[in-house]
């Protein structure tokens, strides 16, 4: 897993969604080399026109400062944040054999681990990407790894619900992952003070953030609610094929993990319908439960949040794969359960290890083969020239107007602020009165 991460290791964040790779490592950037204060954060693209600051507010920047406290111990390197996203792919990993463990079963704890190493938009968003979905993810499985404790105390619950608020801070849509961990107190008899501590918790970091930015109103974000206008995509037939066959089947989950999650779908409701004991336990004693009934309380609650996810934001998670990893989870975990039953399907050892050398190979084979449109989704070589000649040539302090349209990649690169050609107010329009009455 760690060898797949190191394609384009030394490479400029230049592969696949390079203008989401550049605006986050640039806020890290200014805040090691600039405004080292966390509540503003800057980056080098500029929107829209009026906020002059280039306050960069789409998410709570905790990944961004952690980041760039690492820039100022050992500069502000691209190399660095390639580390640093390894080393949360580590911790991730552990957590994600961890939480499976403890919650559901052992033996799907190794399925899970490898599913989620080598899904295709694991293996570029998951370790590799300069990006912060990865480290939402590893906030949210901390959370469940403390509330899964036997010997849970209060320290638990409160570290657990801050790890959450960070989480949801980053990635907003990742509370629907709430009722997963609400699952999790009540298998493991949380109190009811918790369950309110982690509902009111969850939301607090995100509510603060978004009551502080309107005092920047020269800042004003909502220009990123583009991806709000494209609900119409589900009521057509190639959109939600588009979303459901190549975005997430596709390009984030990939075909073999897809049937993976399918059969364990399948064999968990099969498996549930033949102990429906289950019901009288499920208020008594929930310690008895079965790990198949605690697969299903956790996945199916939210996964079933997803199409309300996409009735909010389904342009979104068209255009962009990452969108998606805020439910890949659920799936992963499913995929783990489908593949073990695939493996003990047949009680004859050589079948099993034959069926478990197939399926590794398989998600293996997906996983690269997809995942590479990604690392080979490059831009072309004169933009690092003309970052090259900016850095150069604009004094650091100093903002342009870049003259391209929707492509701030090169000043980015520079880690010089400045606009972009686009659409006003956001950007500048593609005009000379626009462009010289900057």
């Amino acid at each position: 897993a760690l060898i797949i991460r190191l394609q384009n290791f030394t490479l400029l964040p230049v592969d696949a969604h390079s203008m989401r790779q550049t605006d986050t490592e640039s806020v890290a950037y200014y805040f090691a080399n600039s405004d080292a204060n966390p509540l503003h954060p800057q980056a080098s693209l500029i929107r829209p026109q009026t906020n002059i600051h280039g306050y960069f507010f789409l998410e709570v920047p905790v990944y961004q400062y952690i980041l760039s406290l690492f820039y100022r111990v050992f500069g502000s390197s691209f190399i660095i944040a390639r580390i640093f996203n390894l080393v949360l792919f580590i911790v991730s990993f552990w957590l994600v054999y961890k939480v499976v463990q403890r919650v559901f079963s052992e033996k799907l704890s190794l399925w899970a681990v490898t599913i989620y190493s080598f899904i295709p938009s694991s293996m570029f968003f998951f370790g590799h990407a300069i990006h912060p979905d990865l480290f939402a993810i590893t906030t949210t499985l901390g959370s469940m790894y403390l509330l899964s404790s036997k010997k849970r105390r209060l320290s638990h619950t409160v570290l657990a619900t801050i790890l959450m608020a960070i989480s949801v801070g980053t990635r907003p849509f990742i509370l629907m992952a709430l009722p997963s961990l609400f699952v999790t107190l009540y298998i493991y008899k949380g109190k009811w003070w918790e369950y309110v501590m982690l509902a009111v918790g969850s939301v607090s970091v995100y509510g603060a953030w978004t009551r502080w930015q309107t005092l920047f109103p020269e800042a004003d974000h909502s220009w990123q609610y583009w991806t709000l206008g494209g609900r119409e995509v589900l009521y057509s037939y190639e959109g939600v094929k588009h979303l459901l066959w190549r975005n997430v089947s596709g390009e984030v989950v990939g075909r073999v993990a897809t049937a993976l999650t399918l059969f364990g779908i399948v064999f968990l409701a099969f498996k549930i319908l033949m102990k429906a004991q289950f019901i009288s336990r499920l208020w008594k004693k929930p310690n008895q439960l079965s790990y198949h009934v605690k697969l299903f309380l956790f996945c199916i609650p939210w996964l079933a949040a997803v199409p309300v996810y996409w009735w909010v934001a389904p342009a979104g998670n068209a255009a962009h794969q990452y969108y998606a990893n805020v439910f890949v989870l659920p799936i992963i975990f499913l995929a783990a359960f489908g593949a073990d039953s695939l493996t003990h399907f047949s009680k004859q050892k050589w079948l099993q290890m034959s069926m478990y050398g197939a399926i590794c190979a398989a998600l293996l084979y997906n996983g690269f083969r997809t995942s590479s449109y990604f690392y080979h989704d490059i831009v072309p070589a004169h933009y690092l020239e003309i970052a090259k000649d900016i850095e150069s040539v604009i004094p650091v302090g100093n903002k342009i107007v870049y003259l391209a349209f929707n492509n701030s990649v090169p000043f980015s690169l520079a880690h010089r602020q400045g606009w972009m050609l686009g659409s006003g107010p956001t950007d500048v329009n593609s005009t000379a009165n626009d462009v010289l009455n900057m």
